[in-house]
């Protein structure tokens, strides 16, 4: 069903799928889907081979990356701001996933308590571990959301320069 954004020029066009049927519920249900899964998720064992098309895949659904540029009170000049965060309902699973980050290149690391779910942020230089375990092997078959993928190779690039980003 589409649902339109009224009165909300500059909102998405959003869509939702609602399954009345108890036999098709039960059915997912027996497949592993499980209702309000963002407050029980776990972290699956993960072949280390698949490790980063995994994070790139939950960074699509429940990540995002800002890069700004930004005035601070205590500078001079201008700096660059580039955070990449996870969010998720299970503050278990983000722990999980940071441990599994930090065997791939990532040092730090901020879990937050959000009044609507949890936050796992990385700085600069872990968003630049996270794009390396997420992009660096990228094959033309691989599927990852472009929009993301583009405004982290820029950020990186405009950071380190234009090779920084195939290391």
């Amino acid at each position: 069903m589409r649902v339109p954004a009224k009165n909300k020029p500059n909102h998405k066009i959003a869509y939702r799928l609602q399954i009345g049927s108890v036999e098709i519920y039960n059915d997912l249900l027996v497949l592993g889907m499980s209702p309000r899964k963002s407050l029980t998720l776990q972290m699956p064992t993960i072949p280390q081979k698949y490790v980063g098309h995994f994070v790139s895949g939950y960074f699509d659904g429940d990540g995002c990356v800002y890069f700004k540029k930004l005035q601070f009170a205590d500078r001079k000049n201008q700096r660059h701001v580039l955070l990449s965060v996870f969010s998720c309902g299970t503050l278990s699973f983000l722990e999980a996933l940071l441990e599994l980050l930090k065997t791939r290149g990532v040092q730090g690391g901020s879990l937050k308590r959000k009044k609507n779910g949890n936050e796992l942020a990385l700085s600069r230089l872990d968003s630049v571990a996270l794009y390396r375990i997420m992009y660096n092997n990228l094959e033309d078959s691989d599927i990852y959301l472009g929009r993301k993928f583009e405004l982290f190779t820029h950020a990186i690039e405009t950071l380190y320069g234009k090779n920084a980003a195939v290391v």
